[in-house]
């Protein structure tokens, strides 16, 4: 192997570490932990946000309801208050029982009137508590948005990166030996992510073992073309 050949490797390898990191900005990047907070958030802002809705929803209906049943007393007592000045009362007992109803009717008005006017004041409180998650949850949207805007900001300059870098990789790839440069390539892919090391000091730097005395020699010997591999770590070695 060329002794610029033998550089290229150990360029590439160091290239390769480049590299990984900027894939790493892609597939890792730090907003995704932000951004699954955020997600988390609004989830449970909309949970409450839609709670708060039903009750309120609830409570119309209640407001509705009682609305129809005080108009319904408020007219069946107007009418049975008529007939004490229409003439069709006949006796005292006829006229005391009209007045009996038209009391009972008025008791009831007042206790619905209570009723609605307390429904009415608990909606109050509930469209105020209704009013804030709604603020919330949009504004925990925008965050998460902007989150996204970022992040994707983040990720399309690393994927234009990543094209150049790629492009200059190929380049550099073609300047070591094909034999070497398929072991190197077959070693990353087995998750060896620095599979180049030099001899130093009769050692591995690789993974700091010393080398035997028979490694040592082929290291020395080797044209770079079938390097010799640490017994240890596996790595390809150098001098």
């Amino acid at each position: 192997m060329l002794v610029d050949s033998q550089s290229a490797i150990f360029e590439l390898q160091n290239f390769d570490i480049e590299l990984d990191s900027v894939r790493k900005r892609v597939t890792d990047h730090p907003l995704n932990g932000e951004i699954k907070l955020a997600d988390e958030e609004l989830n449970v802002a909309s949970q409450d946000l839609e709670q708060l809705e039903r009750d309120n929803s609830v409570l119309d209906q209640t407001i509705k309801r009682n609305k129809g049943e005080l108009e319904s007393l408020r007219s069946s007592k107007e009418a049975t208050s008529a007939k004490v000045y229409d003439g069709s009362v006949t006796s005292q007992r006829e006229l005391e029982s009209i007045q009996k109803s038209v009391e009972f009717a008025a008791a009831q008005i007042d206790d619905l009137e209570t009723v609605q006017l307390e429904t009415m004041e608990q909606q109050d409180v509930l469209q105020t508590k209704l009013a804030q998650a709604s603020a919330d949850v949009e504004k925990l949207k925008l965050a998460k948005g902007q989150l996204l805007k970022q992040l994707e900001q983040d990720t399309q300059l690393a994927e234009q990166e990543l094209v150049m870098l790629e492009s200059k990789r190929t380049k550099l790839a073609a300047q070591v030996e094909s034999a070497v440069l398929q072991a190197y390539d077959q070693m990353r892919a087995n998750s060896i992510k620095n599979p180049v090391a030099k001899v130093e000091g009769g050692m591995c730097s690789g993974c700091n073992m010393a080398l035997a005395a028979v490694n040592l020699d082929r290291v020395k010997r080797s044209d770079g073309t079938s390097p010799e591999v640490c017994d240890e770590c596996g790595r390809m070695l150098f001098s």
